[in-house]
């Protein structure tokens, strides 16, 4: 009778090893870096029109955590940087990674790291933590001379760095879960507004850097053969469309001299909207976690 009941003991025992309790669930994520965006706005007016300016672009790295049963537990956290690089080229101190490869002339990095989650009555999350701008700037040698070859840059690096409190309002395209985060991915928003007068240094940041085009998907390869007209490697992608702002036509008479830019006026509130596409994290989900 004793070894009965201690044989249904131990089975007890490895049924609840190997039955998942919902709770300990959860869904995380890495951003795929190629196949998301980050566009910067601000609102303003353009020729006295309400309208929002478009700063630029930015790639976007990151992870996503989500329990959506104990949200204390979740965390999100990105980084976005200019596409002079494939890949983030300083750290939160301004220091410079391995591998990048990137000109770090002047370069700016927006991090972020929520601190508190919460759910919204239609499925979102609202994400609060701080917003870390990163800025790194060196003196330029302007001294000409007869072996010029382009821009020097002298001296340390000025590295900037403010820290504020900001709010993402996260949505997701299918609601993720556990159990159907392996093997696919999924599309995620998110949108945050940072009023000017709280971090006037973001703005003057997205002013002073080179924001160049994001290309998601972009292959290069070199000529097999080259030529007079060689003109390095062969890129192709897809780029991210930003909106542009419009030109003043002013006449089409004698005095027209051509098209002029808008009249621009920038106004106080700056918008990061990220567009994601996240990866499973987790390939295959422990004992623990529901398998």
């Amino acid at each position: 009778m004793s070894n009965m009941i201690s044989r249904l003991l131990i089975a007890s025992v490895l049924a609840g090893a190997f039955t998942a309790p919902s709770h300990a669930q959860t869904a995380s994520y890495k951003v795929d870096s190629d196949h998301s965006d980050a566009r910067l706005s601000i609102d303003g007016t353009v020729n006295n029109t309400n309208q929002t300016i478009t700063l630029g672009a930015a790639r976007v790295a990151g992870t996503v955590n989500l329990d959506k049963n104990d949200l204390a537990d979740s965390t999100f956290a990105f980084n976005l940087y200019p596409a002079t690089s494939l890949s983030q080229a300083i750290d939160q101190e301004g220091k410079p990674l391995k591998g990048t490869g990137s000109d770090l002339a002047n370069y700016t990095l927006v991090s972020f790291q929520s601190e508190r989650v919460s759910s919204t009555s239609d499925g979102s999350f609202r994400v609060t933590g701080n917003l870390v701008l990163t800025r790194v700037d060196h003196n330029a040698d302007s001294a000409p001379s007869e072996a010029y070859a382009g821009q020097v840059y002298s001296g340390p690096a000025i590295i900037h760095s403010v820290v504020r409190e900001a709010s993402f309002l996260v949505t997701f395209s299918d609601p993720p879960s556990a159990q159907s985060e392996r093997n696919r991915a999924i599309d995620a928003s998110a949108t945050g507004t940072i009023i000017r007068e709280d971090l006037p240094e973001l703005l003057e940041a997205m002013m002073d850097s080179n924001w160049p085009p994001v290309v998601q998907e972009e292959k290069c390869a070199m000529p097999t053969t080259t030529s007079e007209d060689y003109a390095g490697a062969s890129c192709t992608g897809n780029v991210v469309q930003l909106p542009s702002l419009p030109v003043t036509y002013t006449g089409t008479g004698e005095d027209y001299s051509g098209p002029r830019a808008a009249s621009v006026q920038l106004g106080n509130h700056l918008t990061i909207l990220l567009h994601m596409q996240l990866t499973s994290d987790q390939p295959q989900l422990s004992a623990k976690a529901g398998r």
